[in-house]
């Protein structure tokens, strides 16, 4: 992970550990609760001091980077259950995968349903490698809830920081360990920031 990745992270994290302090009295487990009932977990009086933090996060290489794809051609798996994709030629061979399995949810659309959906919106695709990621992966042998969530995020991209809260709080998740409090302030801290203050 670039200098300047960790640099940020380690602020973001002190900044969370502020957060959960000062507003918890040192219970991250309220915190999560929060986020799981979909219910305001930030104080407004540090608006300006977290939108900036997701501005810095927003530059840095710790995140993916993605691109929305468009494209005319959209065809069925020989299963007749997977909706494929075929890139515009404009993208680089090297950086994408000429077609890509993607879901569409809710499972309950037909496939003309789903067709329709997946040109409407276009498909996002990966462009740039996450160092956050990257730097885990390095260490993800000695956890199974870090290569969990490494696979998670190299399948889909998107975790929902409401379920991975309830999933924190149900399955009693170390959140004081190193990597996993990490984890924590990528996924749902800073997503936190994005909904409450739209920054």
């Amino acid at each position: 992970m670039p200098t300047a990745d960790r640099v940020l992270l380690t602020k973001i994290i002190n900044t969370y550990d502020n957060l959960i302090n000062t507003e918890y009295n040192g219970v991250a487990d309220d915190f999560y609760s929060r986020i799981g009932s979909n219910s305001p977990a930030l104080n407004n009086a540090n608006k300006q001091e977290y939108c900036k933090l997701v501005k810095m996060f927003d530059e840095s290489t710790l995140e993916y980077k993605i691109q929305n794809v468009k494209y005319d051609s959209v065809y069925i798996s020989e299963q007749g259950e997977i909706i494929r994709i075929r890139q515009p030629e404009d993208i680089s061979k090297d950086e994408l995968q000429l077609e890509e399995v993607i879901e569409i949810s809710p499972n309950n659309l037909t496939i003309e349903e789903q067709i329709e959906e997946i040109k409407r919106r276009g498909y996002l695709r990966f462009i740039s490698a996450s160092s956050f990621t990257s730097a885990l992966s390095k260490i993800s042998d000695s956890k199974i809830e870090i290569q969990e969530y490494i696979d998670t995020k190299d399948i889909v991209g998107y975790i929902n920081p409401q379920k991975m809260a309830s999933s924190i709080l149900k399955n009693k998740i170390d959140d004081d360990n190193y990597f996993i409090k990490r984890i924590i302030v990528f996924e749902i801290f800073i997503a936190q920031i994005r909904k409450e203050y739209s920054c």
